[in-house]
């Protein structure tokens, strides 16, 4: 990807500090360990302020994706725009692999919109749906989010 230092470093602290250590302005610059289609919609909102509907780029990624992008490089408020998404996507039939998702990503923001969804749509869940679904929660990273979800479900119960 071609793009401008300039731009870049005016909306950006994490590639601010990046050209301060290669002043170099021919050089070019490895960012690994994110896909090409997400850096895509990363520079297109650096340069324009728009964050792009997800379907008008490659399948599979996902807003959490967008938002794990926008916390490494320090574009804060398309992170908080991912947020909103997140927030308005959510579904009782897809929140459990949003939240370990969300969990596995370093999300902590979207963890706990998923777990506030959760305690807010209890009497809505089917369960059943969720029996064929479960993850091995036997891990030991995700024993915390299980600890979290528990906790939603029980203050549900003690409140009624």
């Amino acid at each position: 990807f071609c793009a401008h230092r300039v731009i870049l470093g005016a909306r950006s602290s994490y590639f601010r500090g990046l050209f301060q250590a290669n002043p170099a302005t021919d050089a070019h610059i490895a960012i690994t360990n994110i896909s090409g289609p997400v850096f895509q919609i990363l520079l297109q909102y650096v340069y324009t302020g728009q964050y792009p509907p997800m379907t008008e780029y490659t399948e599979g990624v996902s807003v959490l994706d967008v938002a794990c992008a926008a916390k490494t490089f320090d574009v804060q408020r398309l992170y908080e725009e991912c947020l909103e998404e997140f927030e308005e996507m959510l579904t009782t039939k897809h929140v459990l692999d949003d939240l370990i998702d969300a969990h596995k990503k370093g999300l902590s923001d979207f963890e706990d919109l998923g777990i506030k969804f959760i305690r807010d749509n209890i009497p809505s869940f089917s369960w059943v749906l969720w029996k064929d679904k479960r993850p091995d929660l036997s891990s030991p990273d995700l024993s915390s989010l299980l600890f979290r979800v528990t906790i939603a479900l029980v203050d549900y119960i003690t409140d009624l």
